[in-house]
Parts: structure tokens; sequence; C-alpha cells
């Protein structure tokens, strides 16, 4: 099954405790590796996944648990603690990045989403005058293809029968959502 279909269709918060889950297993390889064996930038993945699947505000959330886990596993293998300041402000500056990583992949996500929408409506567009993609041809109402000189005599009947239609819907006021039809009074009816 494919995992990312998987993870669209579960909740968020199934997605949260996944995702605190593999926060757990890292920090636990993180702690037994040793302060030496940096494993920071797989603390990233559950940001990710909170993030794409939940929301941004999860993964920030995420980005804290990991910066907690962070210091813990620092403080707890750490032989020497005479520079723990400097070790302390490097795992803050982790924290920052990956709430940037958070915000970064949210805005991603959100244009992604809007180019999805942009290209559906090209593809309803573009059903107004159905072409054959290799050879440009028109496709005309008895299914068969014709060359483009028809394309003006088409383009110019569904522009005719759009404005038709704008036509209609002008003369009798319904809402855009419901479909109900406003009479005289601001009361919308079925």
């Amino acid at each position: 099954m494919d995992i990312d279909a998987y993870l669209k269709k579960q909740s968020p918060s199934f997605v949260i405790i996944l995702g605190m889950i593999a926060n757990l297993l890292i920090g636990a390889v993180d702690y037994m590796t040793g302060y030496h064996f940096h494993v920071s930038a797989y603390y990233l993945i559950p940001v990710f996944l909170t993030v794409w699947y939940a929301n941004v505000y999860a993964g920030i959330g995420m980005s804290t648990v990991s910066w907690l886990i962070m210091i813990f596993v620092y403080f707890s293998t750490a032989r020497s603690h005479r520079h723990y300041l400097v070790h302390l402000w490097n795992i803050t500056s982790l924290f920052v990045i990956y709430n940037i990583f958070a915000f970064v992949l949210s805005n991603l996500k959100l244009a992604l989403a809007e180019r999805r929408q942009a290209l559906s409506m090209v593809r309803t567009l573009t059903g107004l005058v159905p072409r054959c993609a290799s050879c440009d041809k028109i496709l005309g109402e008895s299914n068969s293809l014709s060359d483009n000189s028809d394309e003006a005599k088409l383009v110019a009947e569904r522009r005719e029968a759009l404005s038709k239609v704008r036509t209609l819907t002008e003369l009798i006021p319904s809402c855009a959502s419901c479909r109900k039809i406003n009479y005289d009074s601001s009361d919308f009816i079925s």
C-alpha cells in the first residue's frame, strides 16, 4: 500500500502519535550512540510527518519535543559539562532550524494545493474545446476530428452558449453555494 495515501486517510491525532513514536525511537538511538555520534538530522522526520499530514502547529510541537529529547540526551550522555552552554546553544539553534523547516514545508504544502487547484481549473477549461493532444485537431459534435478551420465556429458556439447560461443565472437570483432562490425579501427559499 502507498504510505502517502495511507497517511492522508489517517486523522491528525494518529499522525501526531506516529511522530511522537518516531521521535522517541530517534531519541533512543541518539542516547545509545552517545553525544559524539550526531543523529540530529533524523529529528526532522517526525517534524515532516506532522507538518505534512497534520498541520504546522503540530510540526512546531514535534520540533519542541525533538528539542527537549536532544537536551535530555546531551545532559545524560555528556562526559564533561564545562561547556554545556555551548551545547545548549547548538541544540537551540537546531530547534530554530526545525521550526523554520516546519514553516517552509507548510507553505510548500499550501502552494502545492493551490497549484493542483489551478491545474484542475485549466483541465476544466480545456474541456470546453476538446483537442487531440498529438495533432491539435478539434473533436467535433459527431465525435470526429476536424481541421482547425472549424475551430472558430466551435469556439463561437460555446461562447454563445456560455453567455446564455450567464444571462439566465442573472435573471434568477440564487445563492452560489446552496442554489436557493432569493425572492424580493432577503430570505432564500428552496
